[in-house]
């Protein structure tokens, strides 16, 4: 009865976390979007363009500490990352987390779609970064058909308020991601 009890806990746990995700966004229109990457700074753009139904991608930098809200990305949106350059790590977050590192280059702008996987009560997520050697048509393509959105105090105040949720999942699931072979990474030089 215990187990029953402490997976029904988790699972109202884990639906609110994403459920109060839902619109924290802001649509930003083109001209206010980052458009020129500050010299010394790199620029990571997370894409959904084909994302359907709840929950949302909610993405954290981790390679801070409490880590860092990238954005709650709905299908059909993206966001503009703006971060120092060197080694950084990235979770997004669905039914559970998956992680991606990435080697950032300053003056550079890099791209992640994000991909979705069937999981037990919701769906789950996973990068899938934009390589050099993919086609900047089909890259075009996907950034004319998603738009802009930002932070908003809002968002902000979600990922403060559930930190520890947060934090969770990182303990939990980046030891077994770790270990896994051909994990996502975005590399120095798929920049552009």
């Amino acid at each position: 009865m215990t187990s029953r009890r402490q997976i029904v806990l988790t699972l109202i746990a884990s639906l609110s976390l994403f459920s109060c995700a839902k619109e924290r966004m802001a649509a930003i229109p083109d001209s206010q979007a980052m458009i020129t990457v500050p010299p010394n700074k790199a620029v990571v753009v997370f894409m959904a363009s084909t994302l359907h139904g709840i929950p949302k991608p909610s993405v954290f930098d981790i390679s801070v500490e409490p880590p860092s809200l990238v954005g709650i990305v709905p299908s059909g949106t993206k966001v503009a990352y703006t971060t120092d350059p060197g080694v950084r790590r990235f979770m997004v977050l669905g039914e559970s987390a998956d992680f991606m590192d990435a080697t950032l280059l300053a003056g550079k702008t890099y791209y992640v779609r994000f991909t979705s996987r069937t999981g037990g009560w919701k769906p789950g997520f996973s990068f899938d970064p934009v390589a050099k050697t993919d086609t900047d048509e089909a890259l075009g393509k996907e950034l004319v058909s998603t738009s802009w959105v930002a932070n908003t105090a809002d968002s902000l105040e979600w990922a403060r308020h559930n930190m520890p949720s947060v934090q969770a999942k990182v303990a939990k699931y980046l030891p077994p991601w770790l270990t896994r072979p051909n994990k996502p990474t975005l590399n120095a030089n798929d920049g552009r």
